[in-house]
């Protein structure tokens, strides 16, 4: 799937330069966003798959003051919530908000975002199965 580090870029062969991937695996459709901003090219191809049962999706916004310092960030909390709606999945798996600190998110701000959105799908917050 494409993914966008910024924007989606293409190598000399026309290949996607960053990758995002959708695995079938014992009947559940897995999607790993990998690390990507969202845009509608993104929307659209991963919406031709649905539905999804679990997403993995980055929340390390991307914002002025990041980029001022060259830290590419990704989706914020919000917008991730969004594309796991418009998906439909079950599941959503926040990532990438931990890695970095100087490009990382509270756990509490997911968990605000998600008690107070009230999304139809589970946030799995480091789980150990899905």
């Amino acid at each position: 799937m494409p993914a966008a580090h910024p924007q989606i870029e293409f190598d000399e062969q026309g290949n996607w330069r960053c990758v995002g991937y959708l695995f079938d695996y014992r009947g559940k459709r897995i999607y790993h966003s990998g690390d990507t901003s969202l845009n509608a090219t993104i929307i659209e191809s991963v919406k031709a798959y649905t539905p999804i049962d679990v997403a993995f999706l980055p929340v390390n916004e991307r914002n002025h003051y990041r980029d001022e310092q060259g830290i590419i960030g990704n989706m914020s909390i919000r917008e991730a919530f969004q594309f796991a709606g418009d998906l439909g999945v079950r599941s959503l798996v926040p990532m990438h908000w931990d890695m970095f600190l100087p490009n990382s998110v509270y756990a509490e701000e997911i968990e605000v975002v998600s008690r107070n959105i009230k999304p139809s799908f589970r946030v799995l917050m480091n789980p150990a199965r899905i």
